[in-house]
């Protein structure tokens, strides 16, 4: 509906196609004035063209405007914007204008636009909802008469308390009122209502049927809560907010910060339900994730310009895990003497694989004939536990290992509790010498591919590196066809967290181009790699698949 005159920076105005006039913007402005003037004749004939293609598609909605253009008639703009308007509340047509942000050019035109072709509340079906007591579907109609129905849908956290959008479905909104909350339960009291002119704010004493205000004094609401009258409550459908598709760990520069770093994201968490944080307990990263790297650089932008916290930012780090490789039985003699009491404990044990999933360490005691005090049993046992729950040198824990202590020795004399715990450890150290499997978190993935995807070994919720994912299942054809596939969960990151300079880049040891592998020494046969590479890993929509390694075994 608009022609816009010159574009980028030569951009200047726009030509009017309902009322045919030539708008010119100011260079510099508040986006309220604007200058208007007749079309030049230079370009008279293409405003004249783009006018009676705009018209012959409004015609479409209105059949009196259609006779009055077949005949070639002079036709009103109200009749053309009337038609307009009806194919854009039928949803058939959508309106295109043209405008900058930079400079406000255009946007006082865009929001005349809104009010005179978009619907207005009495123009849109009746609102529908749960019947919080009996669960059946009702609905409400945009009108001051009928019980009060709002929802939130924005929240601004400010130090004095939350500032809470609204808009009222249905009824009258009054300062001071009681209202419903229907998801938690609990009661909110209205405490002022103003109406929000930019950053400027008027104090109001209601808010009717169709309007929008926002709320200060509720305490336990959130974006997307409905809250409604208590005798007459109703549960409006909740608004869905996509998860995060990147994610970045966050840390203060300071330790002192701390404190404030959690306060300053659970403000934000409530003001942009797309933005989420959480600490990855495996890892003990605070991790934040969000709809896209620009959305994550304002978030950090934010915590430095408004709370004055300056965060170091990274990559999240892969919740490894790690298995025996084989079954295999281990002497640890734990002798010490260095004059006085000695230290003498011996444990023979054996271990072994247990069934996927396993996270605890499975212990049985075998020991017969007295070979190993009972006093002494727990010690070995709590000895087990302490580097299955570690993971000894390389820090990951351990998964479906089963312990068996069948056989032992002991002092009368040098004997402890102490020495059996070291013996313990030791068994298990010496278990972990050639004999571990590193395993990652597999994630399940749907997408679109051109081609098959190559078959690979991958079981259970954590495969091992050695064996990553990549089982896929066709779901349709016709050139591109969908297909499902395990992949490794490695989440994407920005590119200002991954990069790092070219010459600094460490190499590790990984089992394919897009994961490194975390061992702290180097397994045999595994491709060696660069991770200084940037860029993002998708996540959602993409199966990949890798290339085969054998673990050192």
């Amino acid at each position: 509906i608009q022609l816009p005159v010159g574009a980028e920076k030569d951009f200047r105005g726009v030509i009017d196609l309902v009322r045919m006039r030539m708008i010119i913007f100011p260079e510099s402005g508040d986006g309220r004035s604007f200058e208007e003037k007749e079309i030049p004749t230079d370009l008279m004939e293409e405003a004249t063209m783009a006018r009676q293609e705009m018209v012959e598609n409004a015609a479409e909605f209105d059949e009196h405007l259609l006779d009055l253009f077949v005949e070639e008639k002079e036709i009103p703009n109200d009749l053309v914007q009337a038609a307009l308007r009806k194919g854009t509340l039928t949803q058939d047509i959508t309106l295109v204008l043209a405008g900058s942000a930079l400079k406000h050019k255009g946007v006082s035109l865009v929001l005349d636009a809104v009010v005179d072709y978009l619907p207005s509340p009495v123009d849109i079906p009746p609102v529908e909802g749960l019947d919080v007591e009996t669960g059946e579907p009702i609905t409400r109609m945009a009108d001051d008469k009928e019980p009060l129905c709002l929802m939130v849908f924005k929240t601004i956290a400010e130090p004095t308390g939350d500032l809470t959008f609204v808009r009222v479905y249905s009824g009258v909104l009054n300062k001071g009122v009681r209202l419903l909350n229907p998801r938690t339960g609990k009661h909110e009291r209205v405490g002022r209502l103003l109406r929000m002119h930019a950053n400027k704010r008027e104090n109001i004493d209601d808010v009717r049927a169709g309007d929008i205000a926002a709320v200060i004094g509720l305490k336990n609401t959130v974006t997307g809560d409905t809250l409604c009258d208590e005798e007459k409550p109703i549960l409006l459908s909740k608004i869905v907010f996509p998860d995060g598709v990147i994610q970045m760990s966050v840390e203060p520069k300071r330790s002192q910060d701390r404190d404030k770093l959690s306060e300053a994201i659970g403000r934000m968490m409530r003001e942009d339900p797309t933005f989420r944080a959480q600490t990855n307990e495996a890892t003990g990263q605070l991790l934040i994730s969000g709809m896209g790297e620009l959305h994550l650089e304002i978030i950090v932008h934010r915590l430095s310009s408004a709370y004055n916290i300056e965060v170091q930012t990274g990559k999240p780090k892969v919740a490894y895990k790690q298995r025996l490789a084989r079954k295999l039985e281990t002497e640890a003699r734990y002798i010490r003497q260095s004059g006085g009491r000695g230290q003498y404990a011996v444990a023979w044990v054996r271990f072994e694989q247990t069934e996927e999933g396993n996270t605890q360490l499975e212990f049985v005691d075998a020991i017969k004939g007295g070979s190993i005090p009972r006093e002494y049993i727990p010690s070995v046992h709590h000895g087990l536990k302490e580097i299955f729950a570690t993971g000894g040198n390389t820090g990951y824990p351990f998964v479906n290992v089963k312990a068996t202590l069948f056989d032992g020795k002991y002092h009368d004399v040098d004997s402890s509790e102490m020495a059996f715990h070291n013996a313990g450890v030791l068994a298990f150290r010496q278990a972990m010498e050639n004999n571990i499997t590193y395993l990652e978190p597999i994630m399940k993935v749907l997408g679109a591919r051109a081609g098959g995807v190559p078959r690979q070994r991958g079981r259970g919720p954590w495969a091992p590196a050695a064996a990553r994912s990549a089982r896929s299942t066709p779901r349709a054809t016709c050139g591109w066809c969908a297909r499902s596939c395990r992949s490794p969960r490695c989440s994407p990151t920005p590119r200002r967290c991954a990069a790092r300079p070219k010459a600094a880049a460490p190499t590790r040891w990984s089992s394919s181009s897009t994961a490194t592998c975390p061992p702290a020494w180097p397994p045999r046969r595994w491709r060696r790699t660069d991770t200084g590479r940037t860029g993002a890993v998708p996540t959602r929509g993409v199966a990949r698949s890798s290339e085969r390694a054998t673990p050192r075994a």
